[in-house]
């Protein structure tokens, strides 16, 4: 989860231009989702429990989705996903 969210953000916040076209956003939206999917990221790692960053990075994704759903259904597939990985890694933490 960590690493997927740390890559994507690096990504979307180096170069949102070129996501930008890919995911039919714009380069300030991209860029706020990369900062949003880079501090998931560095919080999970960073968390002793990790429980609140995973469940931040559950309701973002599931905001996400939700705005997706209405104006681009195909590419809600992708927090979808992470959303369900999100919800696995809660229920099999330790």
């Amino acid at each position: 989860m960590a690493g997927g969210n740390l890559a994507f953000g690096v990504a979307a916040t180096v170069a949102p231009a070129k996501l930008a076209d890919l995911m039919d956003e714009t380069e300030e939206a991209v860029a706020a989702i990369g900062r949003r999917d880079l501090a998931a990221g560095m919080a999970v790692l960073a968390g002793k429990g990790r429980l609140l960053p995973l469940l931040g990075g559950i309701a973002s994704d599931l905001r996400e989705t939700l705005r997706w759903l209405r104006r681009k259904p195909r590419l809600a597939i992708f927090p979808i996903v992470w959303i369900a990985l999100g919800i696995g890694a809660v229920l099999t933490r330790d």
